[in-house]
């Protein structure tokens, strides 16, 4: 719906596009999505980039929720409750959010419009939200459990055949039975968290 007076308001507020007109009334302004400052033909591009911009968002949340935040949380959670050793380093973390994160979420940002863009009806603002619970179940439940299952049953795996079995870790909270080296089962750790580091993000990417 275009307008441009104020007795167009009404009008324009109850559009799935309301589009004022730059020379129009600050009521109609107001109550418009969009204001047209330039051609009619603008229109168009402005509602694509609009739908692109939205799209994009969701692509970058939902790459950036599984691996970013669910599968860092999890070996926290594991050291506090569990007592085992922090299977993903602090330091591991930060170069997950500081790299790995920001380059494929950039790339992610300026993807290209898909083909059916212009083609699907208008967002219903009441329902259709930038962030709803298909896409929390999708980014927690679809790909974060496999992300961190995979890369905490890896990294595990590593150190059973590196002669540290998983037993001696459960509920150990920093000390291991009698028989194990404190320096090599540090060592065998550090090996095990840059295994978990690498299978999260190649499982991300």
């Amino acid at each position: 719906m275009t307008g441009d007076g104020v007795n167009d308001a009404p009008s324009l507020k109850a559009a799935d596009i309301g589009i004022a007109l730059g020379s129009g009334s600050d009521i109609a302004i107001e109550a418009s999505d969009m204001v047209l400052l330039d051609s009619f033909g603008a229109i168009v591009e402005a509602v694509k980039y609009g739908r692109v911009v939205f799209d994009n968002l969701k692509k970058t949340i939902i790459y950036l929720l599984p691996a970013g935040t669910f599968s860092e949380f999890w070996p926290i959670i594991t050291s506090v409750i569990l007592g085992l050793p922090q299977i993903l380093s602090s330091f591991l973390m930060i170069i997950i959010c500081f790299l790995t994160d920001c380059a494929a979420a950039t790339v992610l940002a300026y993807e290209k419009p898909e083909a059916d863009v212009l083609l699907r009806k208008p967002r219903n603002l009441k329902k259709d939200k930038l962030v709803d619970w298909k896409l929390l179940f999708h980014a927690y439940i679809f790909l974060g459990l496999q992300e961190s299952i995979c890369s905490f049953a890896m990294s595990y795996w590593y150190c059973q055949r590196r002669g540290v079995h998983f037993s001696a870790l459960w509920l150990g909270y920093g000390e291991y039975p009698a028989g194990y080296d404190v320096v090599y089962v540090n060592k065998v750790l550090a090996e095990a968290s840059s295994i978990y580091f690498v299978n999260l993000v190649v499982m991300q990417w």
